[in-house]
């Protein structure tokens, strides 16, 4: 089983920002290791918004002491790129076929102004397994966003 971290890139950026990012994530998940063993990880941008880690725990499970490396990894990339990653009120709904970065305080007034809908699809980054990144894109209706329809 894959263990997924997925976290919201609070802004759009350069091609060269994310060929970056994606170059440190990869850097970080090469070196990455858990009590001394070397962890089989991989990193990715998906749908220009969201970093993904993915550690295969059938190799070897990340432990709290990695997860920690991973935690300080991120908040060194927050820094470098001038942006969040670690703020879970941020939100990838898509928008016109494209998914955009949307803080939740927004979807209320966004859907009452019609601009979203219930059937608007988001990524939910709250997933943790591999399973649940086959089905991490899904209608708002089905969300936790969907205290926000009226």
């Amino acid at each position: 089983m894959k263990k997924v971290w997925a976290y919201s890139i609070s802004k759009p950026l350069s091609d060269e920002e994310k060929k970056q990012l994606l170059l440190d994530a990869n850097a970080f998940a090469s070196q990455w290791t858990a009590h001394e063993n070397k962890l089989s990880a991989q990193c990715s941008i998906e749908e220009n918004c969201v970093l993904l880690v993915q550690v295969d725990e059938e190799v070897y499970a990340a432990s709290g002491c990695s997860i920690d490396k991973l935690q300080r990894f991120i908040k060194s990339a927050e820094q470098k790129f001038n942006l969040e990653l670690l703020n879970r009120l941020l939100v990838p709904v898509e928008i016109s076929g494209h998914y955009q970065i949307l803080k939740s305080s927004e979807i209320k007034t966004l859907l009452e102004s019609k601009n979203l809908s219930p059937e608007s699809r988001i990524l939910n980054t709250a997933i943790i397994t591999e399973a649940e990144l086959q089905h991490w894109k899904q209608p708002l209706k089905a969300s936790w966003l969907s205290k926000y329809i009226v």
